[in-house]
């Protein structure tokens, strides 16, 4: 985890254990976290299914990681029949 990610996890924390709604802080922090996060959580927050809302962010977050993964692999192989 970049340094960059670390403090704004720490900000984040911290401003939620003071009371701020976890929604406003990430719209706080909209240069680090998507803004739709931020709407997503509010109507977590609102609806009072945060939980599936923070599961289902999970798992967006994953899949992005895998695609990026393998749009990087993908991109290697041609990559290395294009040098040699």
């Amino acid at each position: 985890m970049g340094a960059v990610l670390r403090a704004a996890i720490g900000r984040v924390l911290v401003k939620v254990q003071d009371g701020t709604p976890l929604s406003t802080v990430l719209a706080a922090e909209s240069e680090i976290f998507p803004q739709f996060w931020a709407g997503l959580l509010y109507a977590g927050e609102l609806s009072g299914r945060l939980k599936n809302v923070l599961n289902r962010l999970s798992q967006l977050v994953d899949k992005e990681m895998e695609t990026k993964s393998r749009l990087i692999s993908g991109a290697i192989y041609p990559l290395l029949i294009l040098i040699v």
